[in-house]
């Protein structure tokens, strides 16, 4: 660019481009033969040559075209165009390049800013680039290391109305605030992961919280607790089940110790609830829960061993009070009121109304203590059973119903199990004597009836019987002869093998030979256990002999009309 001279405008100089038109070219612009790119401001500061002729602007050609010399005739192979291109420049002010210097005023630059200096900066009067101003960037800060927020309060805005602000809070951490006054203005906080294929057991995000700095090292510098949340099922268009785990650390990096899945399952202690609130405790006498109106007074729930439930309160109640009670809430929605049921810490139980077991039917039994027996009164729920006092003999299947009022008790079997037996007595293996009793009576300040252990039967009066009314019966007809049935009878001595006599001691019939004359009188019964239940395949025979007895009054009576008519003969013939 040659140096043409200096005026007020600047310093003058001109560029020369030249040009070989092709045949018929009528402009020319952009690279000339020698490389360079025609290129001006002002066609007024412009000559053009046409073979070393001067033509002339306006009437031999135009630029109307930027940067273009158009409006040529047409031109032949080889003819040479040269344009001249005037300009001015200034210089501006000059900083030294080795000793550096001062700026006053805007400077604008195109291009790039390189600076080499690699000075760190600690504060805002260190490092490679200083300012005492603001700094204003239309794209993208990248930065290699460090940013040094260095005033307390400072902050961090983000949106074009700059809405939401991370701002320091003066020794204490951060505060993500909307600026917003209108309704939803709130700040969020989110955590998306980029995965594109999310499958069971993938982090979506987490919060931790360490001390990497602690001394102790070890378990020490280990993650303390940890918020995360964790798919629970790979993703799809129609999933995106996840659980929240709440871990924390006990001489370890932080476990899951809480979690809330995605149906909204809390687990305290267990990842996998199955309840809505579900406690995962694992080990006996652990305590689930604890209320506590101090540091020494608590109300636990827990697990006894075993895995039962515990409810215990504090130690230090009386007597009197309720260590446990269920209630009513009052219409105020906090007043307690109306106790229904209370323990005391005595151990006595009161009921505010009925007390209902096993209302659904299920086989769940019932049983009651006492000092020296531990089934007093047992429910056998899968037998349709109970007991009282029955040192574990608990199927005895009946209703019992008591009225105070008519000073009765019913005992009632609704079972075909037992055969109809009501109640079934059972005394020890060497109380078969008269000592001791299946049942007694009293009355009017006597003994009046009596069982006993042997099987005899004894009462006062000694009197017996059975319903005989005219207009219970129906088929009334005189009785056969019973003469051949009671002729025909074997009356026996006898022992019974249980007693282990070398004689024998009782009078009767043998039912196997009875039956053979009278097949009526014998009933063949099942056998059973000591305790009511019957033995299958094993009978015993049985002698009606309140039967025998009627039999015999026929018999007696035959016998007496036959010594009648014996005696009418023998009177006759002493009378002939």
């Amino acid at each position: 660019m040659p140096y043409i001279g200096r005026s007020t405008d600047g310093f003058g100089v001109r560029n020369r481009f030249l040009y070989l038109a092709s045949a018929d070219d009528t402009s020319v612009s952009g690279a000339d033969a020698n490389g360079a790119t025609l290129t001006f401001s002002d066609g007024a500061y412009v000559d053009v040559y046409l073979n070393g002729v001067l033509l002339k602007a306006g009437t031999d050609y135009n630029t109307n075209t930027a940067n273009t010399i158009a409006g040529l005739s047409a031109m032949s192979a080889n003819d040479e165009v040269t344009v001249i291109v005037y300009d001015v420049f200034t210089v501006g002010d000059m900083v030294s390049a080795t000793s550096g210097g001062t700026f006053v005023g805007n400077v604008t630059h195109s291009g790039t800013v390189t600076v080499d200096d690699t000075t760190d900066s600690t504060s805002t009067t260190t490092g490679s680039i200083q300012t005492d101003g603001g700094v204003g960037i239309a794209k993208d800060l990248v930065v290699g290391d460090d940013i040094l927020l260095k005033s307390d309060s400072s902050a961090i805005q983000f949106g074009a109305d700059s809405e939401i602000t991370l701002t320091h809070r003066h020794n204490d951490g951060l505060v993500i605030k909307h600026t917003g006054t209108g309704s939803g203005s709130r700040p969020a906080l989110a955590f998306h992961a980029g995965e594109t294929e999310i499958t069971s057991g993938d982090v979506l995000g987490k919060i931790e919280f360490q001390a990497p700095d602690e001394a102790s090292g070890t378990d020490a510098v280990l993650i303390g607790a940890e918020i995360r949340a964790v798919a629970e099922d790979t993703f799809a268009a129609d999933n995106n089940e996840t659980r929240l785990e709440f871990r924390t650390g006990n001489s370890e990096a932080a476990t899951t110790k809480m979690s809330v899945d995605s149906d909204g399952k809390v687990g305290i202690g267990i990842t996998t609830p199955r309840n809505p609130l579900d406690f995962g405790v694992t080990s006996n006498n652990d305590h689930v829960i604890a209320l506590r109106d101090n540091n020494t007074s608590r109300t636990i729930l827990g697990l006894s061993n075993g895995y039962g439930a515990r409810v215990a309160a504090p130690h230090d109640g009386t007597s009197t009070e309720n260590m446990f009670e269920v209630g009513e809430i009052a219409g105020d929605g906090t007043t307690y009121q109306n106790t229904k049921f209370a323990v005391t810490y005595a151990g006595n139980a009161s009921i505010d109304g009925g007390l209902i077991v096993n209302e659904s039917g299920s086989s769940a039994d019932f049983r009651v203590e006492s000092d020296n027996n531990a089934n007093m009164f047992t429910v056998d729920a899968s037998h349709d059973r109970i007991g009282i006092g029955s040192v574990g003999q608990t199927n005895v299947g009946v209703a019992i119903d008591i009225s105070p009022s008519a000073s009765t008790l019913k005992v009632t079997n609704a079972t075909d199990d037992y055969q109809s037996i009501n109640i079934w007595s059972v005394l020890g293996n060497n109380t078969a004597d008269t000592n001791c009793y299946f049942y007694a009576g009293y009355a009017a300040s006597a003994h009046r009836y009596f069982v006993a252990g042997n099987g005899n039967v004894t009462n006062v009066n000694n009197s017996y019987g059975a319903y005989s009314d005219e207009k219970l019966k129906e088929n009334i007809s005189d009785a056969s002869s019973q003469w051949d049935d009671i002729k025909g009878l074997k009356v026996r001595n006898f022992s019974w093998k249980r007693d282990s006599l070398d004689k024998a001691n009782m009078i009767g019939l043998i039912a196997q030979e009875a039956e053979t004359v009278s097949p009526n009188l014998i009933e063949e019964e099942k056998e059973r256990d000591s305790v009511g239940e019957i033995i299958e395949g094993q009978t015993t025979k049985t002698l009606k002999y309140s039967v025998l007895y009627m039999k015999a009054v026929k018999a007696l009576q035959e016998a007496m009309t036959r010594i009648e008519t014996l005696e009418a003969k023998v009177k006759a013939l002493e009378e002939a």
